[in-house]
């Protein structure tokens, strides 16, 4: 008999055991699209964040190329008199020499990081326009108009056929050149009149305000249109992984929930139907039965209750 008991018992502990970790499971398969929605809305943060600074540096390459032309032509419209954020201009100049290369270099690195989230045809352009020959992008001036790819080729000896990056560091020696060779020279009214008229002055003010322009024009509007495109990528992943949650959610309430509550219900009658055949007597004979039944009836309830008012009152 002891056997026997004791063998039952083994069975109920093991359904027991067995219902506690079928619902560990079905928890953590719940809990494991919050988990993986985390972690993708992390990755896309990251990515999203990578992709504006790249957006960022791009944008802000045009502004910063005028930006130095138009001190150049100061310091020499002006005999270097210019003071940049309390700085002489002839100063300035120098530091932002550097620091537009360091950006420059920066937004290299970016693209180079970014390559695997934009799409192929950016990829291509990008390095169409900055190594390769920039006058074959359809370049179009402020006004709209299609700027001709022979006379873009044939400017400057072709050096803009070179791409975007090798014109800019010609660019920025004949901004040096110039400013080395203001500074040496008399600087009288003459010498000023001339430099503002200097050849290289003029080649510099087109390949930037022409060209250079068009040309970041160009790759702005693309990967505006690229992030446009990742956005939309991620937004319909993101559909699709809810989907799948959420056909999840009602196979598992149709195939596994209901039949455990089917389960139960049927256990729970079995037992009730058990208890009605013992007499009242005998089932109060045991103890623990006894205190359930009084703990859990509704005048042990009422009775508890009244004791608390009373010794709360007292």
């Amino acid at each position: 008999k002891d056997e026997k008991a004791e063998k039952k018992y083994k069975e109920i502990a093991r359904g027991f055991a067995s219902l506690v970790i079928k619902l560990m499971i079905f928890v953590i398969i719940i809990e494991g699209y919050f988990i993986i929605v985390y972690f993708l809305s992390y990755m896309f943060l990251g990515q999203v964040s990578c992709l504006v600074s790249e957006l960022k540096l791009l944008i802000s390459r045009a502004p910063t190329h005028s930006f130095l032309l138009l001190i150049e032509k100061e310091v020499i419209m002006y005999n270097s008199t210019t003071t940049i954020e309390f700085l002489p201009a002839s100063s300035f100049i120098t530091d932002y020499h550097l620091k537009m290369y360091g950006e420059e270099e920066q937004l290299l690195d970016r693209f180079a990081s970014n390559k695997q989230m934009h799409t192929g045809s950016y990829n291509d352009l990008f390095k169409n326009i900055v190594f390769s020959n920039l006058c074959r992008a359809g370049l179009v001036d402020l006004s709209g108009t299609s700027l001709d790819p022979t006379i873009c080729e044939n400017f400057n000896e072709g050096i803009l056929k070179q791409g975007l990056y090798a014109s800019v560091i010609k660019y920025w020696d004949y901004l040096r050149q110039l400013n080395t060779d203001f500074f040496n020279s008399l600087r009288g009214k003459a010498q000023i009149r001339q430099f503002m008229n200097e050849a290289r002055l003029q080649s510099a003010a087109t390949m930037q305000e022409l060209y250079f322009r068009s040309a970041l024009s160009v790759l702005v509007k693309t990967l505006e249109k690229d992030i446009d495109n990742f956005f939309s990528v991620e937004f319909l992943k993101a559909q699709i992984i809810f989907i799948g949650y959420f056909i999840y959610l009602i196979i598992v309430y149709v195939f596994v929930w209901r039949l455990f509550l089917t389960s139960i219900t049927r256990e729970l009658w079995k037992t009730k139907s058990i208890l009605g055949i013992v007499p009242p007597d005998r089932l109060m004979s045991v103890y623990e039965m006894h205190s359930f039944v009084l703990e859990n009836s509704g005048a042990a309830y009422f009775s508890k209750r009244a004791s608390q008012i009373n010794h709360h009152n007292h």
